[in-house]
């Protein structure tokens, strides 16, 4: 898997894009464009990035014994 795994207050997120907070520009309404399509749950920003994500709500695993 290549995607960035992101923990957030204990919950897991995939990010599926980063835009950096001057690329938006203030626009929140294209930003949740922007997430709609991607097919993500929802954003975050940090230190002038946005980070759309997908929730992570199921892990699959395999015990190694």
């Amino acid at each position: 898997m290549n995607e960035k795994v992101i923990q957030i207050q204990g919950k897991l997120y995939i990010v599926k894009r980063t835009i950096s907070e001057d690329q938006v520009k203030g626009d929140t309404e294209a930003l949740k464009l922007w997430t709609q399509m991607l097919g993500c749950d929802r954003s975050f920003k940090n230190n002038g990035v946005y980070y759309i994500v997908q929730d992570i709500t199921d892990i699959d695993y395999e015990q190694i014994t």
